[in-house]
């Protein structure tokens, strides 16, 4: 009972990685998106501020060539200026409008922008927590699989320092035998014949010795 618990316990547990990326991925898509928006944003709103500079010049122009003109008698000249004037006045106030509600989407880009952000490192966070949790959970299993098993072997530590001395016993038990035998004289038939041929070798050894000493003190 306790080994199927183990078992259960060692099933392999589904891994919630690739749908954390998933939306981590995601998040990073529309962050980007975001950042896009909000740059094409600012550039048209700087385009509109120069295109408003522009307007505004132009109003100060008309204003004051239909000043000059009124100034020399040239009414009809000066009502026409006039009339562009007022029209050129009208597209100004629109282009304040939409400027403003440029003003106004580009801050709400830039909240979302930075909302987008702290989210993105917040998960990103509790992924290198959660991977940092996973890999000690994965190494205290393996501790746990390496305990269980070692629990379930059959170590027998009797006998396997028994087989080890048995059989220093026995190489014991020979090398005593063997000393025995050389001082009961069991070997000594053989040991003088080895003697004498050790002897032999050495004498003839010597024998060659004395030659060559002769040779060098009587040279021929």
């Amino acid at each position: 009972m306790v080994k199927r618990g183990w078992e259960g316990l060692m099933q392999p547990a589904e891994d919630p990685r690739p749908e954390e990326w998933k939306v981590r991925d995601e998040h990073g898509e529309l962050l980007r998106q975001v950042a896009s928006a909000k740059s094409s944003l600012v550039q048209t709103r700087l385009q509109s501020e120069h295109r408003h500079g522009v307007m505004v010049a132009d109003l100060q122009r008309l204003e004051a060539h239909a000043l000059a003109e009124i100034q020399t008698g040239r009414e009809a000249t000066a009502r026409q200026l006039l009339q562009q004037y007022h029209a050129l006045e009208a597209e100004l106030s629109e282009l304040e409008k939409q400027h403003a509600a440029l003003a106004r989407e580009e801050i709400r880009l830039g909240s979302l922008e930075q909302q987008l952000a702290s989210r993105i490192e917040t998960n990103a966070r509790r992924m290198r927590l959660a991977s940092a949790q996973s890999t000690a959970a994965g190494a205290q299993v393996r501790a746990g699989e390496a305990l269980v098993r070692a629990a379930t072997l059959d170590f027998d530590t009797a006998r396997e320092p028994n087989a080890q001395e048995e059989f220093a016993a026995q190489l014991e038990a020979r090398a005593a035998a063997i000393e025995r035998l050389i001082d009961e004289g069991a070997l000594g038939s053989s040991a003088p014949g080895l003697i004498s041929s050790n002897a032999e070798q050495i004498e003839r050894h010597l024998e060659y010795l004395r030659s060559r000493t002769n040779q060098g003190r009587n040279p021929s």
